[in-house]
């Protein structure tokens, strides 16, 4: 199942597709191969290899959804003290927002807070992690010639170099390495 699958099955893809490069091959080289391997749609049975999209696209289809949904609470800028959690059942607890406290009783509450999370620690849930050697610096670069929806990814000697297409002209590059 790809990203594509799962905004298609939210019905999010019309509002989403023609607005995301759909790659249609990757070429893949490493530091100790002297060749490329490529992958095309025909090798997966799909009509793209993967896809790539800037961050404010999906943003804005997910949120209108969100907003559009009757049966979803949504809150930025909260914090949630959980007063009891039934496992698979529910969680009390009371929610406060710039606007004020309320109490909250959900079946299903997602945070979005990262791996330091109070509301996961405050509900006893593990997180588990490990050390990343790589940093990424990006970059949207406009290059002189049509990128024909390919992403190049480069292990080189010193650090992986990819080149990944965005609809349009737009060709974000990014250099990962160890950090510092």
């Amino acid at each position: 199942m790809t990203s594509g699958d799962i905004f298609k099955g939210l019905g999010l893809w019309p509002q989403i597709g023609p607005h995301i490069c759909h790659f249609q091959q990757v070429r893949l080289s490493d530091a100790d191969y002297p060749g490329v391997v490529r992958f095309l749609p025909k090798d997966l049975g799909t009509e793209a290899v993967y896809y790539g999209a800037e961050h404010t696209v999906l943003m804005a289809a997910l949120q209108r959804a969100v907003e559009e949904a009757g049966d979803i609470f949504y809150v930025t800028e909260a914090r949630l003290e959980v007063e009891e959690r039934r496992a698979g059942t529910v969680v009390t607890g009371r929610l406060a927002t710039p606007a004020g406290e309320r109490p909250l009783q959900a079946a299903l509450v997602v945070a979005a807070d990262g791996k330091q999370s109070p509301l996961r620690q405050q509900a006893n849930i593990q997180a588990f992690g490990w050390q990343y050697w790589q940093a990424c610096i990006t970059t949207v670069l406009e290059p002189e010639a049509d990128h024909q929806n390919t992403r190049l990814r480069a292990v080189l000697a010193q650090r992986p170099l990819c080149y990944s297409a965005l609809a349009g002209a737009a060709l974000p590059g990014c250099v990962d390495g160890p950090p510092g």
